[in-house]
């Protein structure tokens, strides 16, 4: 990808032709801040982003540690993701409970996800402060993490989690009608 956050580890891959590197120091340069890569093959080699400030870098290459070939790209690196809260913080493990995610610099072209526990379900992007999360069916009453991961690997851990609960389950009201003026003691089975 041309783009990641400024925490790193973003994997950037390169393709050309007639990498050859007689020495094991090759390496990418994201402005000034050198990385040592691997040589994939001829025409591939993989570097790892460093931790860098929000901006724009060239990408440079050198197979000896020495000579630098300039590639005319760049990489682009985004403030982090934060989260802040989620409301609710609860529903039924029947799933299908809207969740909101609040926090900051989130970016609706990152693939963003939620994991439930482990349970991967796709996040709606709403804007860079807020994104949605369908709940998946968990099965059972249980409390778990809850993480939003970018395609490229990225995480953070939502503080509080969530919390799965049985559904109540409604079965009858008594008594099922009252006067306009409100007041009417209603009890409720299920």
């Amino acid at each position: 990808p041309g783009h990641g956050p400024e925490s790193g580890g973003t994997k950037v891959m390169l393709v050309g032709t007639n990498f050859i590197s007689r020495s094991s120091a090759v390496s990418c340069l994201f402005g000034s801040n050198r990385v040592v890569c691997r040589l994939v093959s001829s025409e591939e080699l993989i570097c790892e982003t460093p931790a860098m400030r929000p901006g724009r870098y060239e990408i440079k290459v050198s197979f000896n540690d020495f000579d630098l070939l300039r590639t005319y790209l760049s990489f682009v690196v985004h403030p982090r993701m934060t989260t802040h809260f989620v409301v609710p913080t609860f529903g039924t493990f029947d799933g299908g409970t809207v969740v909101k995610v609040y926090g900051t610099n989130f970016r609706g072209d990152d693939g963003l996800s939620c994991y439930f526990g482990n349970v991967s379900v796709e996040a709606m992007y709403i804007d860079s402060t807020l994104i949605l999360c369908l709940t998946p069916f968990w099965g059972v009453i249980d409390a778990v993490d809850l993480t939003i991961w970018t395609e490229n690997g990225h995480k953070i851990q939502v503080p509080g989690g969530f919390y799965f609960y049985s559904p109540y389950h409604l079965s009858t009201i008594h008594p099922n009608s009252g006067v306009l003026d409100g007041g009417t003691e209603v009890f409720l089975h299920g």
